[in-house]
């Protein structure tokens, strides 16, 4: 089987609504089929009619594909597109219509795969093959009508009015003419109606490195006053080959939106597997426009560099030439307030000869305390030897012999003992020891 690899994308642009619808996906049909998937519906109507046929359409052709048992794919687009116009047209009655670019390949056939294609409408399908983009189906608008009807050339089908007027769509009426030809044939300018639908019926078998991008109308329908001029298919070329296609899709998305599309945008890529695929570089993508803003902004941030690491260097000098002129001014204060120095002084040193301290004579109140402190020491103290002092009130008869509360007879206290005073010597020399002190009527020579 082979392996295929697919990426959507839709952007409102500058409508107030978003109506287009995108979806990739690979169904597993009841039939043994295997299909990758990847359609672009383009809704139309008022209010939030349009988004609804483009989300009923998109649903009702992937179930449809799912539940089919048939293995025939081109029986199976036309059964499937006409079943999403029944659900449209049952659900809003006319008031939401959408057109619809559809490819389907047949994921078992082949090394790459066979794609099919189906279309209703003015969305694209573009295969990228080679370095060339080619365009599979054709638009749905009047102009056409007439010219692959034999009727009007491509020069007279331009001055019609009217040359632009969708001619179908889905969800319009109950019935609605599904268109699965393919317009492009090597070797020929221009392929018929007729020719278109035979090679439709056989597919085209996918080589290695194809694209296939869908596509609707939106990204055609750009501003041509903004961003200069401008060229999708080449686009699509530059990024045919990148290695991602998420990456891809994105960017040609980017391209288109850059330039104020009148309307939605919305496509579905599909790779094929190559060696050959290398990333594109981002400013591949940009516009001229895009390039010089870009370079502006560039250079714009440059400047902002360069002006910050100025104002770096700038204030790191002068937080130098500050802590010099700091240090300057410390040492300016230190020489002004600076003094000198005290000088040693000798000092006398302490002789190690005894020197002579006088005596100095008490004074007369000075001889005076000492002495009625010698007579408050020296005065005698009673001593009492085995006995109990009593008072007369202990006596029971005014002079017995003293008793104690119980009736005892209590000792007689004896007469207390004076201690005999020292003799006074007139003479020099006494055997008082010298530091027994002299009683106080005792005179000194």
């Amino acid at each position: 089987m082979a392996e295929i690899t697919a990426f959507s994308e839709r952007n409102i642009a500058t409508r107030d609504r978003l109506e287009d619808y995108a979806a990739d996906t690979v169904i597993h049909t009841a039939g043994g089929l295997n299909l990758q998937l990847a359609l672009v519906c383009d809704g139309a109507g008022g209010g939030d009619a349009g988004e609804k046929a483009a989300r009923l359409t998109a649903r009702a052709i992937m179930d449809h594909l799912q539940i089919s048992t048939g293995t025939s794919i081109p029986k199976l687009l036309f059964a499937a597109v006409e079943q999403a116009n029944r659900v449209v047209y049952s659900e809003l009655r006319g008031t939401g219509t959408t057109t619809l670019a559809l490819a389907v390949v047949n994921l078992d056939d082949g090394d790459h795969g066979r794609l099919y294609i189906a279309s209703v409408g003015n969305s694209r399908i573009y295969l990228l093959r080679d370095g060339h983009a080619v365009r599979l189906n054709i638009d749905h608008v009047l102009g056409n009508e007439y010219i692959y009807a034999g009727q009007m050339s491509p020069e007279e089908a331009e001055k019609l009015p009217n040359a632009d007027f969708i001619t179908r769509a889905v969800g319009v009426n109950t019935e609605m003419q599904v268109d699965i030809g393919f317009y492009a044939e090597r070797g020929k300018e221009f392929v018929s109606s007729r020719r278109a639908f035979r090679l439709g019926q056989k597919g085209l078998a996918l080589k290695e490195g194809d694209s296939i991008l869908v596509t609707s109308d939106g990204l055609f329908a750009v501003d041509p006053e903004v961003g200069g001029p401008y060229n999708i298919e080449q686009e699509f070329i530059r990024y045919a080959l990148d290695d991602k296609v998420d990456h891809a899709g994105q960017a040609i998305m980017g391209y288109a939106t850059a330039r104020a599309p009148q309307d939605n945008t919305a496509l579905s890529l599909l790779f094929v597997p190559s060696p050959r695929r290398r990333a594109v570089v981002v400013a591949a993508s940009l516009s001229g426009r895009q390039r010089a803003g870009f370079g502006l902004s560039l250079f714009v941030v440059l400047v902002l560099i360069g002006f910050f690491i100025f104002q770096m260097r700038v204030n790191e000098e002068r937080n130098v030439l500050f802590m010099a002129t700091q240090t300057e001014f410390q040492v300016i204060v230190f020489n002004l307030s600076a003094t000198a120095p005290p000088t040693a002084t000798p000092t006398a040193t302490a002789s190690l000869t005894p020197t002579f301290t006088p005596t100095i004579r008490p004074t007369q109140v000075s001889a005076d305390q000492i002495g009625i402190q010698n007579f408050l020491e020296s005065q005698p103290v009673p001593i009492f030897l085995r006995s109990v002092i009593s008072s007369p009130a202990d006596k029971p008869d005014g002079g017995g012999r003293p008793t104690s509360r119980h009736g005892r007879i209590l000792h007689q206290p004896a007469q207390p003992v004076r201690r005999k005073a020292p003799r006074c010597s007139n003479s020099t020399t006494s055997t008082t020891p010298p530091n027994r002190k002299m009683p106080r009527w005792c005179s000194t020579p």
